[in-house]
């Protein structure tokens, strides 16, 4: 249902394709604020904000935008801390 919009990632960024889903109306105001305050608040650099913005699409796709729940800010930084060891 989603994937069509998903699957541009690899010829563009994740975040790019999260941002086109929002502006065509498949992403809801509520969970794009909380989309971008997760990333504003924890990721630090542009590689962070790409993974945390592959995760957030891998769910959507998944799940769907409708059904994905943000993380909360312990389980963000768990995510940040394991993208970082690998």
């Amino acid at each position: 249902m989603y994937s069509k919009g998903l699957k541009s990632a690899a010829r563009s960024s994740a975040l790019r394709v999260l941002f086109s889903l929002y502006l065509t109306g498949k992403i809801a105001d509520a969970l794009w604020s909380q989309l971008m305050n997760v990333l504003d608040t924890h990721a630090t650099n542009t590689d962070e904000r790409e993974a945390l913005a592959l995760f957030f699409m891998d769910a959507f796709r998944e799940l769907g935008p409708e059904s994905t729940k943000i993380p909360r800010e312990e389980e963000v930084q768990e995510i940040l801390t394991m993208m970082h060891s690998a």
